[in-house]
């Protein structure tokens, strides 16, 4: 008989508390003053070094001086003891030391239980079973205190482990392994196709702005190159750098990429109308000047903007909005503070602080858009011009000789259209993988459950009743191991 989702056991299988499988349950420790600075010894293994499988993540380990290593009488590891975390965030999470463990001594640090399970108990459908979503449950109904809070070793009495014959155990973990493998291989498929996904949303506004993603466009596309209309623009321009008034320089672009042939070279400020956010009021965080119905946006919302800004955390009222300026929809926000070198267009009328610069685009000249995907692209080198401060920042002069690859507005708008339609398809494939990843998750889950309700394999009982013969079942094995 097979068990059920009520809980009824399938024939031949026992239920009894964890503590009655185990050998010892104990817990290790670290040195006083703990392990910072400490490159050698023994490994000392912590909740972090559990992952989500029943395995490890060895990419931070940490180390006892072996002859504290050696005065320890309990945490010492060996193969087949289950490792359970005690407490905080991760509480409850299960490790197995396997055959696949790399170190021939370790230890558990004061945030582990080591489980040493009895012979005859097979340690790997043990952890499989803690690991469970039914055995965390069990396990976590233990847990006690706050968010930091835990489980003490009284958990180990209070939960219930599903125990089926020896041979059966086997055969539940044999299966469970070859899930397990065809889980991760294709975990590993997914991991590749979203690097190549972030890969190709990175390319993206590169391809762009070089000119290759209208490559084939401009075959049948010859519109009027902008740079005569630059060139008299450059005559009478005048950037606004801080307080000062400075005329444009003559710009240098021998050695700046090839771009194609009826593409030019223009600075920032001559793209339309540059400048600093306004915020004369000292302090700035005058609580008389918030709360109204003005939008005041902040270097956070334009990092979290995602390209657009929509959304806004603050306001200004009506003295806030004297002392700031009001800038039109469609203006480029560039961060110059905080989170360095951020860039999205206004949705809407707002107010920003100096720690953001503005670009009110001519639209004869460049489209909002094309600015702020462009602007993605010269990020890391913008960046690097913040000087290493406890503030990084860049400023105005700096953006001001940012030199930008001009093509012409038809197709600054062909690039935009091009790449909405591949940055589309690039959210598609993410919710399709993202779909993927959550089946196999309930997949998992659902493989499990049925593994610890006897329906993942052949039951001993059945198996016995098919050949005629006799069976140990999990209670009279359990009666022989403790009488042994």
């Amino acid at each position: 008989m097979k068990g059920d989702k009520n809980g009824n056991l399938p024939e031949g299988w026992t239920e009894v508390p964890l503590l009655d499988l185990l050998i010892s349950l104990e817990s290790g420790k670290r040195p006083r003053g703990g392990v910072r600075g400490i490159s050698e010894g023994v490994p000392s293994l912590g909740g972090e070094h559990l992952n989500a499988h029943g395995g490890f993540n060895f990419t931070n380990i940490k180390y006892v001086p072996e002859g504290f290593a050696s005065s320890m009488r309990r945490g010492h590891l060996q193969k087949g003891d289950i490792l359970i975390v005690k407490d905080g965030a991760t509480t409850g999470k299960v490790a197995l030391v396997g055959e696949g463990f790399p170190f021939d001594e370790a230890v558990a640090n004061e945030h582990l239980f080591v489980c040493r399970p009895v012979e005859r108990a097979s340690p790997t459908f043990l952890a499989n079973f803690l690991r469970s979503p039914n055995g965390q449950q069990r396990v976590l109904n233990h847990f006690q205190g706050s968010a930091q809070g835990g489980i003490n070793k009284t958990f180990a009495t209070g939960t219930i482990v599903p125990v089926p014959p020896l041979a059966e155990q086997r055969r539940i973990v044999e299966r469970l392994d070859e899930i397990e493998n065809r889980r991760a291989s294709m975990d590993d498929h997914l991991q590749a196709a979203r690097a190549w996904l972030k890969r190709l949303r990175k390319s993206v506004p590169t391809e762009a702005c070089s000119g290759r993603l209208t490559a084939e466009w401009r075959v049948n596309n010859e519109p009027d190159s902008l740079a005569e209309a630059l060139e008299e623009k450059r005559q009478s321009i005048r950037t606004h750098l801080g307080d000062k008034e400075v005329e444009s320089q003559p710009m240098d672009t021998g050695a700046l990429p090839d771009i194609p042939e009826n593409w030019c070279w223009a600075l920032l400020p001559e793209l339309g109308e540059m400048g600093r956010g306004k915020s004369r009021h000292r302090p700035r965080n005058d609580p008389r000047l918030y709360g109204g119905d003005v939008p005041f946006i902040q270097t956070g919302d334009i990092a979290r903007a995602n390209g657009r800004v929509e959304h806004h955390t603050q306001t200004y009222n009506e003295e806030g909005l004297a002392q700031s300026r009001l800038w039109p929809t469609g203006t480029v926000c560039m961060t110059i503070a905080a989170n360095i070198a951020q860039s999205a267009i206004l949705s809407y009328p707002a107010c920003f602080p100096d720690s953001v610069v503005g670009l009110v685009t001519d639209p004869c000249v460049a489209l909002p858009e094309y600015v702020e995907l462009f602007i993605r692209t010269a990020r890391d080198d913008l960046a690097a011009y913040a000087p290493a401060t406890a503030q990084a920042n860049i400023n105005l002069a700096i953006l001001g000789r940012v030199a930008v690859p001009l093509p012409p507005v038809e197709e600054q708008a062909e690039i935009l259209r091009l790449a909405h339609l591949m940055l589309a398809a690039s959210d598609s494939i993410e919710a399709q993988l993202e779909y993927v990843n959550t089946v196999l998750g309930e997949a998992t889950r659902s493989t499990f459950a049925k593994a610890f309700r006897g329906e993942l394999v052949p039951t001993e009982a059945e198996l016995a009743a098919e050949e005629e013969r006799d069976y140990e079942t999990a209670e009279e094995l359990l009666a022989r191991v403790a009488d042994s």
